[in-house]
């Protein structure tokens, strides 16, 4: 698995976890829906600033999200 689609899965099963759609996500990071369904599949990569937003959202720290992705892309 590539680092950018760790990322995003990574993400993704915080945000299924804390029970948001990606349009809430998007709206409490002021970024646009289709902006977190890349970073989510791997299409693009959020700024560090955007990152620590999406954490703050999911309730986690962005060292974490970033550790999730690590483990997942060694797994792979």
């Amino acid at each position: 698995m590539t680092p950018e689609k760790a990322l995003g899965k990574a993400i993704k099963v915080q945000r299924v976890e804390a029970e948001l759609s990606q349009e809430q996500l998007a709206e409490q990071c002021e970024v646009d829906r289709t902006y977190i369904s890349n970073i989510e599949r791997g299409n693009r990569q959020p700024s560090y600033k955007t990152l620590r937003l999406i954490a703050a959202a999911l309730k986690t720290k962005a060292s974490e999200l970033i550790r999730d992705a690590e483990q997942r892309e060694q797994s792979e």
